[in-house]
């Protein structure tokens, strides 16, 4: 018998967008920006249709509806809702994913790389950013 257990909703939607920012289906500056806090959108309905749109092409449903989907993403911590500054005449509201509270190391590198590519962080910016987990774990002891 198999042993099969029902997959943690907001994990596979995280290792889904993996798959979609690498396959190029989730593309920055249409579908989310990135901001020094991590990955923004300006509203959940879009983070949302994106991963809506990459399962249509598996011919695959998302396996809740937006509003059960939001209530675990906000319950997981994941997002924030909150004010970004891009520039002076450019600050708008929405959700923001930080690259801080990403589990997978290849999703937050790839976050991460794409703000220094962009020329938004610096490489000591870069540097701190993927070496501070580390640093924040050795400080503890």
């Amino acid at each position: 018998l198999a042993d099969v257990e029902e997959a943690d909703p907001v994990r596979v939607m995280m290792q889904d967008m993996l798959i979609m920012l690498q396959s190029g289906h989730m593309l920055a500056g249409r579908d989310f920006r990135l901001c020094r806090e991590g990955i923004f959108f300006n509203s959940f309905r879009q983070f949302y249709n994106v991963w809506s749109s990459y399962l249509s092409t598996a011919r695959t449903r998302p396996p809740h509806s937006i509003t059960t989907m939001k209530e675990y993403v906000i319950k997981s911590g994941l997002l924030d809702y909150k004010t970004i500054r891009f520039n002076i005449h450019d600050t708008p509201k929405g959700y923001v994913l930080p690259y801080d509270r990403l589990e997978s190391p290849t999703l937050k590198s790839y976050i991460v790389d794409s703000m220094f590519k962009a020329e938004q962080i610096t490489l000591e910016e870069h540097r701190a950013i993927m070496q501070g987990d580390e640093q924040e774990d050795s400080s503890e002891f």
